[in-house]
């Protein structure tokens, strides 16, 4: 077999819709990451403000107890784990999804879409091109 076999298809064009769907998820999950990362920012930001110390000469204003201190703290670091990892899907699906194509191109037989996909919905024809498995489990967490 000629090395160069499995790059005789550099010329596979995804049907458009195929490719509408990919560009309309690759900017929702964009859109995903950014809006953790914010949400990221502002539990960083509230983790701050309740570590940080009150001067003796004012009444502490934030918390008004320490169980409660405790309590946001405790939740802020559960929201900023979650955000994290919110991130991290949404770039590693933006990656998969990227790569969709490539791996369509160099995969032999060409996948071809399931007659039952107008009934089911892009989730199944998007299966059918490889967006299937860790990444179908990376879409549900973010």
């Amino acid at each position: 077999m000629d090395q160069n076999t499995a790059f005789l298809s550099v010329d596979y064009q995804h049907p458009r819709l195929i490719d509408y769907l990919r560009q309309g998820w690759i900017f929702s999950y964009q859109a995903i990451a950014v809006v953790a990362a914010l949400f990221a920012t502002m539990e960083a930001s509230i983790i701050t403000l309740a570590k940080t110390q009150e001067p003796a000469s004012r009444l502490p204003l934030r918390f008004s107890s320490i169980p409660y201190q405790n309590a946001v703290l405790g939740l802020a670091y559960v929201a900023l784990t979650l955000n994290v990892g919110a991130i991290m899907s949404a770039l590693k699906i933006i990656d998969a999804i990227g790569r969709v194509a490539y791996r369509n191109a160099v995969k032999e037989p060409r996948p071809t879409p399931d007659a039952s996909w107008p009934i089911q919905g892009p989730n199944a024809l998007m299966r059918t091109y490889g967006v299937k498995g860790r990444v179908r489990f990376l879409m549900w967490h973010s």
